[in-house]
């Protein structure tokens, strides 16, 4: 949910731009559709500019619809970066998560890896912290496993 909240939140600002450039008739950020254009006699950018633009905004209008951009990617610190969020920050919701985030923050060895590694890495390292590992674990989760179950099913289109 982390990184991949902000990166729907760039792909859906790279729609609005493909959207701008090409009511403005600029196609160089679709390089496959100017070389169709530029080999076809009988196709125009015109033909298609119309069905383009429905394409983008019902894609847009559907990431919108999956993914809301209320989304507050603030509280997921936590998970990003442990060693700089405020154990203020994080409330008392869950007994012990304070006093867990407390000790990781001062293990200077862990602080000293975490740069080096990968996040997911990091946080499966953290073995001997359940409950914070456990709250971070619900961050991670929703976008592997749903994708898995996409895959699995496209996996079964195929094979019918």
């Amino acid at each position: 949910m982390v990184d991949i909240g902000e990166k729907i939140s760039s792909f859906k600002q790279k729609l609005a731009l493909w959207r701008e450039k090409l009511s403005q008739g600029k196609i160089a950020t679709f390089p496959l559709l100017s070389e169709v254009l530029e080999d076809s006699t009988k196709v125009t950018l015109d033909d298609l500019k119309l069905l383009l633009q429905e394409y983008l905004d019902k894609l847009q209008l559907e990431l919108n619809r999956c993914i809301p951009e209320n989304v507050e990617l603030s509280k997921y610190s936590r998970v990003r970066n442990p060693f700089e969020v405020s154990v203020h920050e994080v409330g008392e919701d869950i007994c012990g998560f304070q006093e867990e985030l407390i000790d990781l923050q001062a293990n200077q060895v862990l602080k000293e890896n975490f740069s080096q590694k990968c996040l997911t890495q990091f946080w499966a390292q953290l073995k001997d912290k359940p409950i914070l590992t456990r709250e971070s674990e619900k961050e991670f989760l929703p976008f592997p496993t749903t994708y898995l179950c996409e895959a699995g099913f496209s996996a079964l289109v195929v094979i019918k």
